[in-house]
């Protein structure tokens, strides 16, 4: 009985110290070790050296209200977080962004989001605070890269489409931008998400309404509302403002239209009655009437129609053509890669950096070059630019003729004899 008890309690003592053994010798893994994640050297990843090279720097992090919060996250009562180990999570990020490793960081990004929601936060945090200082700097290239390296993976991610909205703004792609917003629109599930992108975007048609209306630019302005009343964007507010700008480009006929449509909605109803009796009361030779639009363009290109669309022959430069799918609703002029690739050795051209743009497979990232010369029919445009995408149209079409060739003209499609009309803009 005895030597029972014995080998029973020998077996307990060993038992509690081995458990203990392994507790010294064999500590669990941190936060920071179950993520796996890379240390750097001389701005290399490096997955064994201790972390050292970014231990100095201060990782800033702001609240929603816009004050710096303390980089001591500590998670809550569940699942508490080592601050030693969050520190080193978003200097590991800011490294990767130094390095422009975007597409890596991005990566990091969600290995990090996937394993520990509010860590992901924090990046998250740096994350918009990185590319907020890229619209800032006006570095547009590190900007697009960044954006479409997140976007490719957080394509519904409201709060960096509407900064890429805001960056097409401040670089003049206006069309682009409200294709983003149209995607915003579609992606805020909430009332709360809805209200924002509204927000958002009254606030960016002010500002482009505002900037080219002081300019006179009265065409591409109507081009802007046209475009976003196209995609469902425009209140009744906007779209009598809309009535407005089109006056101003001298288009009656299309003016009574939008006027006419607006004529019994309560909100606006006022207004459109005392702008229809100033458009009525003014001259015939003040404003100008597209019901005989025929006499007044000066040249005629063939078109082929394709169903409910036309294709349009072009040259850049003097040996090559392509055909090229009429699109209005496309900001540039663009072709796929393959097309770009058959005719870039006959032609002159320099690399103009990288934009994100909207398509029917959602947004993606493309090439823009500025070609020498692009002829369309009896015209030839100098220094223009063309996007270069990867996506093929097939059956012998080689990409979309956009409104920064179109907008060089006063156009008009001829569905019954299959011409385009084009009459050039006076500068």
């Amino acid at each position: 009985m005895m030597s029972r008890l014995t080998v029973i309690f020998a077996l307990c003592i060993g038992f509690v110290l081995g458990w203990y053994g392994h507790g010294v010798l064999a500590p669990p893994l941190n936060s920071q070790q179950a993520l796996n994640i890379p240390t750097f050297i001389d701005n290399k990843v490096d997955t064994v050296t201790p972390f050292h090279s970014l231990a100095e720097k201060k990782i800033v992090v702001l609240e929603a209200d816009g004050h710096e919060k303390n980089n001591s996250l500590t998670g809550d009562a569940e699942n508490p977080i080592p601050t030693q180990s969050t520190t080193d999570i978003s200097q590991v990020f800011v490294k990767y962004l130094d390095n422009r490793n975007y597409f890596d960081a991005i990566q990091f990004f969600q290995e990090v989001n996937d394993s520990d929601r509010i860590a992901g936060n924090a990046l998250k945090k740096i994350l918009l605070t990185r590319l907020s200082l890229l619209l800032e700097q006006n570095l547009a290239e590190d900007f697009t890269e960044l954006a479409n390296a997140y976007l490719t993976t957080y394509y519904e991610d409201l709060d960096v489409l509407l900064m890429l909205a805001e960056f097409n703004r401040q670089t003049e792609y206006y069309i682009e931008a409200i294709g983003v917003f149209q995607l915003a629109k579609e992606y805020a599930y909430s009332i709360k998400d809805n209200e924002k992108v509204i927000k958002e975007f009254t606030e960016f048609l002010s500002k482009v309404d505002k900037f080219l209306s002081e300019s006179l630019n009265w065409y591409t302005l109507s081009q802007v509302y046209l475009q976003a009343d196209i995609v469902g964007l425009l209140s009744p507010q906007q779209k009598f403002r809309q009535a407005q700008v089109v006056l101003e480009n001298g288009d009656l006929y299309h003016a009574k239209q939008i006027l006419s449509d607006l004529s019994n909605d309560s909100r606006v109803a006022a207004d459109v009655k005392q702008l229809l009796a100033k458009i009525n009361d003014t001259p015939s030779d003040g404003l100008a009437d597209t019901s005989d639009r025929s006499s007044r363009f000066s040249s005629a290109v063939a078109l082929n129609p394709r169903g409910n669309q036309y294709l349009i022959d072009i040259s850049l430069g003097d040996n090559t053509s392509s055909t090229l799918l009429i699109d209005t609703g496309a900001s540039m002029t663009t072709l796929s890669r393959s097309a770009f690739e058959n005719i870039s050795h006959a032609i002159d051209y320099s690399h103009a950096g990288s934009r994100m743009f909207s398509t029917a497979n959602g947004l993606t990232k493309g090439s823009v070059y500025r070609v020498d010369t692009f002829t369309i029919g009896d015209f030839e445009i100098a220094d223009t630019l063309v996007a270069v995408l990867d996506f093929e149209m097939g059956g012998g079409v080689h990409g979309l003729l956009g409104m920064n060739i179109l907008g060089n003209f006063k156009f008009q499609i001829e569905q019954d004899s299959h011409q385009l009309l084009l009459e050039p803009r006076q500068n």
